[in-house]
Formats: C-alpha cells, sequence, structure tokens
C-alpha cells in the first residue's frame, strides 16, 4: 500500500510532537497543584464520581470539577504521577492532530503541515503540555471549541454549533482566561444566525448545561460560594497589566524561557547572537502575518475567528482587577502558529515565480523549526540531567520520586525528615507534593 507524501509528513510532525511531549515525561514539574489535583481525582473515584472537593484557583475562585473527571481516567488504571502526567501529554498530543484537521479545512496541506510544525517544537507550549494542571489541558478543548466555530462558517451548518459549545463548555471549567471565548462564541451566532436552527440553539444550551451540572450542583451545595466571590472580586479596581501585550509574542519564541529553569541551556550559551537573531526573525515574521491577517480578513470569514480569538483573551487580560500570569496565556495555543502559517502559505503561492525570496523564506522556515526542535530538546534533557532547579521548575518529579523511595526504604517515618530531605536541592518545597508520593510508595492511595 503506497503511503501518500501528506500522510507520511503528518505521521513524521505527530511523531515528533509525541515524542517531545513524552521525552523524560519522569522529569516534568510535580509541586503542590499537581499533588492536590491527583488527591481530588482519586477522592472523586472513591465517592463515585460525586464530588465534595475542588482545589481553589490563584484569584481565590473554587476550580469546577471537570478537570478532576477528566484525571480520573487514568488514575484509575494507575496511582502513578508519572502516568497522570503522560495522560496531560497524551491530550496536548491529540491536540496536535486537530490542529492540522483545522488548518487542512480552511487551507492547503501544506499551510495545515506548517502551522503543526511550529505548534509541535516550540518549548512553551511543550512546558505546558506535560504536567498536571488544569490550564494544561485547554489546548485539546478550545481547539475543538474553533474547529466548530470554523466548520459552521465554512460548511455553513449550525450543526457544528454544538461541539463549538461542548468544547468551550469543557473549556471554560478549565481556566478562567476562556471567559473571553463566550464573547466569540455569542458573535458568531449572531453573524450566522441565517445557518443555525432552532434545534442547534436547543441541543448546544442542553449540552452546556449538561456538561457544568456537577459544578451547578457543587455552586448550590455550598451556598454559591463562586458566585460571591466574583461579586467580591468585582469590588476591585481595575488593573493594567502591559505584559499581557508582551507575553503572547514571548511565548512563540524561546524568549524568556531560561528564566523558567534558572539559566539558560548550554547550546544556547554557545551561539547566543545567532539564536538571539533566530527569535526576532521568528517575531518580525509573526507581527507581518497579524497585519497581513487584519488586512485580509474581509476576503476570507474564518480569518476574523483567529482574530478575536487572539484579542479577546488578550484585552481581558490587559485590563483585569486581579494578578496575570504567563500561564494565563495558554488559552491562545496555537493560534499564533496557524496565524503564521497561513501567511507563509500565502506569501510563498503568490511568489511561486520568484527565484530567490521562495527559497529564502523556505530556508528560514527550516532554521525556525529546527533551532525551536533543538531548543526543546537541549531542555527535555537538561530537566534529566540536573534533575532539580533553584529557580520555578524546581525539584522534578523524579527526583522527589527517589528521595522519597529512598527514605522510606531506609526506614525513615517522620515527614518533617523526609520532607527535608526531598528539598535539599532547592528553595523550593512542596510538602503536599512529598505528601504524596509517601502515599503512593506506601499504597495507601
Amino acid at each position: 500500500m503506497k503511503i501518500k507524501k501528506e500522510h507520511f509528513l503528518l505521521f513524521l510532525i505527530i511523531f515528533l510532537a509525541t515524542f517531545l511531549r513524552f521525552y523524560n515525561i519522569a522529569y516534568t514539574e510535580f509541586k503542590a497543584d499537581q499533588a492536590l489535583n491527583l488527591y481530588l481525582g482519586i477522592d472523586l473515584i472513591k465517592n463515585n464520581f460525586i464530588t465534595d472537593k475542588i482545589l481553589s484557583s490563584s484569584v481565590g475562585l473554587y476550580n469546577p470539577p471537570f478537570f478532576h473527571y477528566l484525571l480520573s481516567l487514568p488514575l484509575i488504571l494507575s496511582k502513578n504521577p508519572i502516568f497522570a502526567s503522560s495522560f496531560i501529554s497524551l491530550l496536548n498530543t491529540l491536540a496536535i492532530l486537530i490542529c492540522y484537521l483545522l488548518l487542512k479545512k480552511i487551507s492547503s496541506f501544506k499551510t495545515a503541515l506548517l502551522g503543526t510544525l511550529f505548534y509541535a517544537v516550540n518549548p512553551w507550549v511543550i512546558l505546558y503540555s506535560r504536567h498536571i494542571w488544569h490550564q494544561n489541558a485547554l489546548p485539546f478543548f478550545v481547539l475543538i471549541f474553533i474547529y466548530g466555530l470554523v466548520s459552521l462558517i465554512k460548511n455553513k451548518n449550525g450543526a457544528y454549533l454544538i461541539l463549538a459549545t461542548a468544547g468551550l463548555s469543557f473549556a471554560l471549567q478549565l481556566h478562567q482566561s476562556t471567559l473571553p471565548l463566550t464573547l466569540l462564541l455569542i458573535f458568531v451566532i449572531f453573524w450566522q444566525k441565517k445557518n443555525i436552527k432552532f434545534i442547534h440553539l436547543l441541543l448546544s444550551l442542553f449540552g452546556f448545561l449538561l456538561i457544568f451540572t456537577p459544578y451547578f450542583i457543587f455552586e448550590i451545595t455550598h451556598n454559591y460560594y463562586n458566585l460571591k466571590q466574583y461579586l467580591k472580586l468585582s469590588h476591585l479596581p481595575w488593573q493594567f497589566h502591559s505584559d499581557a501585550l508582551l507575553i503572547p509574542w514571548q511565548l512563540s519564541t524561546t524568549l524568556k524561557f531560561e528564566n523558567y529553569l534558572g539559566g539558560k541551556l548550554p547550546f544556547v550559551l554557545t551561539h547566543p547572537l545567532p539564536l538571539l537573531a533566530l527569535d526576532i526573525l521568528y517575531l518580525a515574521l509573526l507581527v507581518a502575518a497579524f497585519i497581513w491577517l487584519i488586512l485580509n480578513f474581509k476576503k476570507r470569514q474564518e480569518f476574523l475567528i483567529f482574530i478575536l480569538w487572539f484579542w479577546l483573551p488578550v484585552i481581558f487580560l490587559l485590563f483585569n482587577k486581579t494578578s496575570v500570569y504567563r500561564h494565563y496565556f495558554i488559552v491562545l495555543f496555537p493560534v499564533q502558529f496557524i496565524i503564521l502559517a497561513l501567511f507563509i502559505s500565502n506569501f510563498l503561492k503568490k511568489k511561486r515565480g520568484h527565484k530567490c525570496l521562495p527559497v529564502i523564506l523556505s530556508c528560514c522556515i527550516f532554521l525556525l523549526a529546527a533551532y525551536q526542535f533543538l531548543y526543546s530538546f537541549s531542555y527535555l534533557n537538561l530537566i534529566k540531567q540536573k534533575k532539580c532547579f533553584t529557580a520555578e521548575y524546581g525539584p522534578t518529579l523524579k527526583y522527589q520520586m527517589e528521595e522519597v523511595d529512598k527514605n522510606l526504604k531506609a526506614g525513615e517515618s517522620n515527614f518533617s525528615k523526609i520532607l527535608q530531605q526531598s528539598c535539599q536541592c532547592s528553595p523550593y518545597c512542596y510538602p503536599h507534593a512529598i505528601k504524596y508520593l509517601i502515599d503512593y510508595f506506601k499504597h495507601s492511595l
């Protein structure tokens, strides 16, 4: 059976994406949030999937229980945190495939492969694709939402509204950064109302309510805690977060990635200026892509979806009443890479007859993708070699597991001493993480 070139290249990119998301997965991050999420997932299984406990978010709101239902899937099979982390990697690998299908629907297979390649090798994407965190599951569900909206517009079929609403309903329960996407959904409903039947709206609403049912039950049984917190937050003064204009662009490159690890990667130290030039080139192409997209959205209706997907969360986070963190922008993945792929493909198509420009741009694409792949590969090797970081990354899961296991085998039963031994390499110490690992090794989960 002859394998088509398209399928072979897609397989190669999916292989790269899978490799980068699973390589050295045992050395992923494991902190308080990861351990608490696992505890809550296990608690859900023990209570026959009826929840009465939810993890609090950084802004004081209780996160909806959907993530713990999702996490219960791997936890039914194994309580090993490496296995649960692998499940998050699997979700993000599947997101790569949805990205390909989305681009293929609106453009050519070459464009789809290009956007998928950029998405597959980006180090920030890989960092947020490998550990147990609510927002790390966002790209999978946001892409389902966007795929539904784009299909509704392209196919003029209102049934896709049901798919889009389902994707957004799940995403909304993962992180509050997805709230602005409800405006995108409402906008598309009014924009495409001639293609949407009443039954489509009814089924979409039913699906939304059904998916949110566990959260509604929790709110009612806990005296509407989140509603009261939202009302408290509404009285806080507005804050202007200028970083919200910079972080989305930074996350497309390798810029400031070393801050997360506490130092530059070895191969970056060897060639800092040429590699910085590649990041600048990436940013220049991305800016050009956004300008092109804005100038051409009237010709291609679906382009407006990508513009709003990017800017609505950015504006929401730019003017916000609480602190804004880098991981709040995971909601944007992979819109930057989609827009860049559309722009480059269009440019190459128009300059097909030109002798030099297509060759130069193709070389630039290869260099950028190769650089980000090597950067990601280098980072994944470093976390295994170093095991423990004094910066935000902290001690790796494998390091903590080894320390806990070593102490337990030595007969140590004092929690404080095990905790102290497991945190020697880093100023960051996570009692919840150590407690979970002790319970795991003692088979008491």
